[in-house]
């Protein structure tokens, strides 16, 4: 237990020496790419040692916000939305990853999009344009048709309905 404590004590130090880094360098100069490094040590930090994935989620939306083109931040976001059940940011961090992503990832994205819509979020419309909109690029795709029946059918949109089966 000693032993344990110890160690958590080491893991904050670093936290208050990686704050007091990022604070340094942005007041020099925001730009500084040490930043960027100092940032992604800080959120592995929190997220793997410190157990603390809401302050792990804060500095990746910072990441986010200062490369929003980069898919790096968006990835690790993906994964703790999904464990912290905060299924709205999820959804909106798949729509970020699917304005960045082609062809069979951009597809998987979409995929996803369906899924959380169709479960999680039960936005059945949602669900409905995400899987029309992978329909559209697979013609014959199962799980799409298979999900559209069943979206169709819980909202009675029978002519729709009608036009897949």
């Amino acid at each position: 237990m000693l032993f344990r404590s110890s160690t958590l004590e080491r893991w904050a130090e670093l936290e208050d020496v990686l704050h007091n880094e990022i604070r340094l360098l942005t007041d020099e100069n925001d730009e500084d790419p040490q930043l960027e490094t100092l940032r992604w040590r800080l959120a592995d930090l929190y997220e793997h040692r410190l157990g603390r994935p809401e302050s792990a989620v804060e500095v990746f939306q910072q990441l986010l916000d200062l490369k929003p083109e980069e898919i790096g931040p968006s990835l690790r976001l993906e994964k703790l939305f999904r464990d912290l059940g905060r299924y709205d940011e999820l959804y909106d961090v798949y729509m970020l990853q699917e304005s960045l992503l082609e062809d069979e990832d951009h597809l998987e994205v979409r995929r996803h999009l369906a899924r959380l819509s169709m479960n999680e979020l039960a936005r059945p419309f949602d669900a409905i344009d995400q899987w029309r909109g992978i329909l559209s690029e697979i013609h014959l795709d199962e799980e799409s048709l298979t999900s559209l029946e069943r979206l169709y059918e819980s909202v009675e949109e029978w002519r729709d309905l009608i036009e897949i089966c």
